[in-house]
């Protein structure tokens, strides 16, 4: 399966290298005007056992005959004090995962319409995990722009490992035992449809819904669950299929300079996990070259119907988890963004920035479950070239 994932992986590689060529050769043959944007963002996660900090770089290229080229760098340092995460003693460990995607699109011009195809393929790498990943989207224009229809499918496979960290574990003749090895195998098909509607100049919607087809391990290879007294892995179902609608309305108030985001998503899958999320968003220029974003997410879910506490599961039962995602649980999210548009470098000798924007974010998190309450913070800055 491995090999097969690779192929997949390659095939997408050499699909985007012979489109770029493609749509290369006609670019020169019209005009060597390109516009870009380049964006880095720094990204922090805390909660009570675990600090991630992720910086992250993208970059993307058009053409003005239609060509789009993008490429995205995240790197994960993520410190973590807890059991499930494979720790065998009390000490704090830190992981490192970096995390590579490559994108390349043509827009096609139909006179009426124009149909956007874009194929992006992603690699992640961290000790105990690899992921590939392909996807290829198309997105249907007409109505002068005003009506948009996406079609995407993408395809994931995840080899699973294993590593024991913290006390040293090196076997008689030398070898690492921390090092179990490949546990798994997880193999997902995704597949979703949107459509987004500009109403008025100032009000537009867009509703989606996204499909999921999961096969392979999905449990924690690290967690253990007591079951009669005695330590067993955790053990979910190999086989998930996911289903979520979601719908967004935005409004534009001139008078004010406010927009309005109502966003509502409804989850459920075959293991019986229902949930709902609602949220809204308020924009709202503060000067003329700021705009505070201010945001409510509310979350509630069902458990899984294999989920119970450890003390109530039978010998007999063939799944058995501790995962905190798996209990029924609610979250309330509130937080806020300023955005900085730096236009007022115009005359400057930094002229080649007045495009620029830097935006600060922070978010608060209320959790039910054993994780707990968090905070997000994250710093962007976009330059458009």
């Amino acid at each position: 399966m491995a090999k097969i994932a690779g192929n997949f992986f390659s095939l997408l590689c050499v699909l985007a290298v012979v489109l770029g060529m493609g749509a290369l050769a006609h670019a020169d043959k019209t005009t060597n005007t390109w516009t870009g944007v380049i964006e880095t963002r720094g990204n922090y996660y805390w909660e009570r056992s675990t600090r991630v900090v992720a910086p992250s770089l993208r970059a993307e290229l058009s053409a003005p005959n239609g060509l789009r080229l993008s490429a995205d760098y995240l790197i994960d340092t993520i410190t973590s004090a807890s059991v499930g995460s494979g720790l065998v003693s009390d000490v704090r460990f830190t992981e490192v995962r970096h995390d590579l995607a490559l994108g390349v699109g043509y827009e096609f011009d139909l006179g009426s319409t124009q149909l956007l195809m874009n194929a992006r393929a992603r690699t992640s790498d961290e000790p105990d995990y690899n992921s590939y990943s392909g996807s290829l989207t198309g997105a249907l224009s007409f109505n002068d722009r005003s009506s948009i229809f996406t079609l995407n499918a993408s395809y994931l496979h995840d080899e699973v490992g294993k590593i024991l960290r913290g006390a040293a574990r090196v076997g008689s003749d030398g070898r690492n035992l921390s090092d179990r090895g490949q546990v798994g195998v997880l193999n997902v098909l995704a597949l979703s449809a949107e459509f987004t509607q500009i109403l008025t100049p100032t009000l537009f919607v867009d509703v989606g819904y996204d499909l999921g087809l999961l096969n392979g391990f999905q449990a924690n290879p690290y967690r253990t669950v007591s079951v009669g007294g005695v330590m067993r892995p955790e053990n979910h179902p190999d086989a998930r299929t996911r289903h979520s609608l979601y719908g967004r309305l935005a409004w534009y108030f001139r008078p004010t300079h406010t927009a309005l985001h109502l966003m509502y998503r409804a989850y459920v899958d075959s293991w019986d996990i229902a949930a709902l999320t609602p949220e809204v968003r308020l924009y709202q220029e503060i000067a003329q070259n700021a705009t505070l974003r201010l945001r409510y997410r509310h979350y509630a879910q069902t458990r899984a119907y294999f989920q119970h506490p450890p003390t109530q599961y039978l010998t007999q039962e063939e799944f058995v988890t501790v995962d905190p995602k798996m209990t029924e649980f609610h979250s309330d999210l509130i937080g806020g963004q300023l955005l900085l548009r730096l236009d007022f470098l115009e005359d400057s000798a930094f002229h080649f920035a007045r495009e620029a924007s830097i935006d600060f974010s922070f978010d608060y998190i209320w959790n039910t479950n054993r994780y707990g309450n968090g905070v997000i913070a994250q710093v962007g800055v976009r330059l458009p070239f």
